[in-house]
């Protein structure tokens, strides 16, 4: 991405997905381990795919098939909804079950 401000919205995204993050561990009293750190790496890596993948697909629709800016943000975050909502509830379900797993030979 070419754009500066395409960018800088990645940039915010993942300070904020980190904050809401740890506050929710915070308030769960949930400890920082390997196993948690493990999980937020993998959680940022995912907020800036997702990111890159919404965001050149807007380029794309403002571009190149000339919609207007409103409708380009609109149709793009509507083609790519079950794409990135399957890939988070399969990690999501993946976590689900090592966690499960652990605490089954606990």
């Amino acid at each position: 991405m070419k754009s500066f401000m395409a960018s800088s919205i990645i940039n915010v995204a993942i300070p904020i997905a980190l904050y809401s993050t740890l506050s929710l561990m915070y308030f769960n009293n949930i400890s920082l381990n390997t196993m948690s750190l493990g999980g937020l790496i993998v959680g940022v890596g995912m907020v800036v795919d997702n990111s890159n993948m919404v965001l050149e697909n807007i380029l794309i629709q403002f571009y190149k098939i000339k919609a207007l800016q409103k409708e380009a943000i609109y149709t793009a975050t509507k083609s790519l909804l079950p794409p990135v909502l399957s890939s988070t509830l399969l990690l999501r379900l993946i976590c689900k079950a090592i966690y499960c797993s652990r605490n089954e030979y606990d």
